[in-house]
């Protein structure tokens, strides 16, 4: 059997630990458009005030993800689609094909059409955009939310 998981935020990690705490012992495979570390997203919300870098969120890199749970991880994969007649994952790196196949494709956040993205407004829903953020705003002493 071979099963694929889209998406390496918090719900695609937790299926992956769940499927091999579980015992399956199948080929697994996680796509990702961002990275595949392994972080708490909800952490997100309040690293600011904890002075916390990016790098100290990461619990796991994909490198350990990838090890520790015997997968095969794709960073940087964009999805262009999905033949589910032909059971296909198809992405800008190849044809994937799976048995059972995992969409965890988290949420986005609202965006007030009012509030435009600059150089200071900053919407922070996964790792690398904290990282952006985190790198903006430096020794900065204040910041609204």
């Amino acid at each position: 059997m071979r099963i694929i998981i889209i998406g390496a935020g918090l719900a695609g990690q937790l299926v992956l630990r769940e499927l091999r705490e579980k015992g399956v012992k199948c080929k697994v495979q996680i796509f990702s458009e961002h990275h595949a570390h392994f972080y708490l997203k909800p952490s997100l919300s309040n690293v600011v005030t904890q002075n916390k870098t990016p790098d100290d969120l990461v619990a796991m890199s994909q490198e350990v993800v990838a090890e520790t749970f015997n997968c095969e991880v794709f960073p940087y994969t964009q999805v262009l689609g999905i033949d589910r007649d032909k059971q296909l994952v198809k992405t800008d790196k190849g044809e994937y094909p799976y048995d059972r196949l995992v969409l965890a494709l988290g949420a986005l956040p609202i965006e007030p059409p009012w509030l435009k993205v600059s150089d200071n407004v900053f919407r922070v829903n996964h790792l690398e955009e904290y990282k952006a953020f985190y790198e903006r705003i430096g020794e900065k002493s204040t910041v609204a939310i």
